[in-house]
């Protein structure tokens, strides 16, 4: 059985942090010597943006709400129309999907400007 002594390890540490300005450079200090011993490292330091005031549900606007809904249902209807194909047009120009499409674009743009918050 061979032993290998001579292994190059790479190191990679993450770390979750909120608020943590004033503590960070001391982390660092001893991250740095903790670390020193390998032959390459990195430290990632990663704000998720963690959401504390309890359920998001609660602070979202209507009109965030409304929004959302209907952008899903506009890229719905543009998934059925390619994958579709249709090839009948109204008025010989625009198709049903355009139609729905500003159809849904005028609703939420008058839904957002009359519910702003």
């Amino acid at each position: 059985m061979e032993i290998i002594t001579n292994l190059k390890m790479n190191v990679s540490v993450v770390i979750p942090v909120l608020n943590e300005k004033e503590s960070l450079p001391e982390l660092v200090r001893e991250l740095e010597h903790s670390l020193s011993t390998y032959s390459a490292w990195e430290v990632l330091f990663i704000d998720d943006g963690v959401y504390f005031n309890g359920s998001i549900w609660n602070d979202i606007s209507s009109a965030h709400f409304v929004s959302a809904i209907v952008a899903i249902f506009m890229t719905l209807i543009v998934l059925a129309t390619v994958l579709m194909r249709p090839k009948r047009k109204m008025l010989k120009v625009v198709g049903i999907e355009s139609v729905l499409l500003v159809i849904c674009y005028i609703f939420v743009s008058i839904y957002i400007f009359q519910n702003p918050h």
